[in-house]
């Protein structure tokens, strides 16, 4: 059953990611490197701010930090996101907040839409 489910996760065609309490990516899904362009390597490590445009990137971590005070699931947001090629596409991005037994946080997950034909 779990190999069924990562390959739901690997093959879906939206970006799928997880990162730690910083920020920083600790998953991806195939589908975020194929759209993006960016080798794994890129992007594993690296923080989620490096691949927002940077006019956005003080809003987000203002979501995310409100995300984690208020325990607000799923919240969603829209923001560009810079690709390997220097393009972009807008994403709708749904989060939702690891939290451990303490109720700090421990990881970020989320789900990410390519809404560009929609910004166009």
């Amino acid at each position: 059953m779990k190999k069924k489910y990562k390959n739901l996760i690997q093959n879906a065609a939206d970006i799928i990611f997880e990162t730690d309490a910083e920020g920083n990516f600790i998953f991806v899904n195939n589908f975020t490197i194929d759209h993006l362009g960016y080798s794994k390597e890129e992007v594993i490590g690296k923080p989620f701010t490096d691949f927002v445009r940077e006019d956005y990137r003080k809003s987000l971590l203002e979501f995310y930090n409100d995300l984690a005070e208020t325990d607000k699931n799923f919240a969603s947001t829209e923001f560009p996101v810079i690709r390997k090629d220097l393009s972009e596409i807008w994403g709708s991005q749904k989060v939702y907040v690891n939290k451990n037994e303490a109720g700090a946080v421990v990881s970020y997950s989320g789900i990410m839409r390519d809404i560009s034909v929609f910004k166009d």
